[in-house]
């Protein structure tokens, strides 16, 4: 499992990973499913996958480096609604918001991403200003203590279709 998501996106995914196992099982044979003991950060659990011993299937947001390392299977899991994206601001800002009308205007403030997310380096070839973080409950306390603007989330889950 991925450090950052949460025990809803893990059990939403390995419901759905389980019924698909159920459902190919009288084709392919029986399956034993197991999730692995261990939450990872990104770059171990890419690690993980190419050693294929601990781990070897997760549902991530995909990249460039994923993409040409391991066999992606893109199926959007969420039927292609993880790119619907809200943004967490500190409420003493929402008029510094409430005035944004562009793109332009959003790049000109700071946002909190993962330092090993996907959409971290999107974000950064389009030009936004990024403050990175390790985990996504550190970066709520750095949006908290005003180490950047805005965090822009999607709901827990929504993120197998997305790519950078």
């Amino acid at each position: 499992m991925n450090s950052s998501k949460s025990s809803y996106s893990d059990s939403h995914t390995q419901r759905l990973v389980t019924a698909a196992l159920e459902a190919s099982s009288a084709k392919y044979g029986a399956y034993e499913f197991k999730v692995a003991p261990l939450r990872m950060e990104r770059d171990r659990l890419l690690q993980e996958m190419l050693k294929g011993e601990l781990v070897n299937l997760s549902g991530q947001v995909t990249s460039r480096e994923w993409g040409q390392k391991l066999l992606p299977i893109r199926i959007p899991i969420d039927k292609g609604i993880s790119c619907y994206r809200i943004a967490l601001i500190d409420g003493h800002h929402q008029d510094l918001f409430s005035a944004v009308r562009s793109v332009e205007q959003l790049k000109e403030m700071t946002l909190g991403s993962g330092r090993q997310w996907s959409l971290t380096a999107t974000y950064k070839r389009a030009g936004f200003t990024v403050v990175e973080g390790t985990t996504s409950a550190g970066l709520h306390s750095m949006l908290a203590a005003g180490r950047f603007q805005y965090f822009p989330r999607w709901r827990s889950g929504w993120n197998t279709a997305c790519s950078s």
